[in-house]
C-alpha cells in the first residue's frame, strides 16, 4: 500500500481533522458481524481513548486494549497477534524472553 500522498506541513492539520471526525453511524457500528479489536494508547494526543472505547462499546463482539505506559507496548504486539489468530485456531506467538 502507498503511503497517502500529504505534504508534511499538512499533516497536522490532516491528523486533527481526524482526530475530531465522527465515527460511523452507531447502529451500523452495532450491526458489525466480525470479532473487532479495537486499540488505543492511553494520552495519544491524535487519537483519544473515547475513539477506541466507543466503538468497542457499540461493536458487539469486540475487544478493547489500551495501552497505557511504554512498557506495556511489547504486549500490544501479542495482542493483537493473539486477537488475529482466535479465528485460525492457531495459538499466540511466545512472548519474548527477556534476556
Amino acid at each position: 500500500m502507498a503511503a497517502p500522498d500529504v505534504p508534511d506541513a499538512l499533516l497536522p492539520a490532516v491528523l486533527r481533522g481526524v482526530a475530531e471526525s465522527d465515527l460511523p453511524d452507531r447502529a451500523a457500528l452495532a450491526a458489525l458481524p466480525h470479532p473487532t479489536l479495537a486499540t488505543a494508547w492511553e494520552g495519544d494526543p491524535t487519537h483519544p481513548l473515547s475513539t477506541a472505547q466507543e466503538p468497542a462499546e457499540l461493536i458487539p463482539d469486540a475487544e478493547l486494549h489500551i495501552t497505557r505506559t511504554s512498557a506495556d507496548r511489547p504486549a500490544r504486539g501479542r495482542q493483537i497477534a493473539s486477537f488475529l489468530s482466535q479465528d485460525e485456531g492457531a495459538p499466540a506467538p511466545p512472548a519474548p524472553s527477556s534476556r
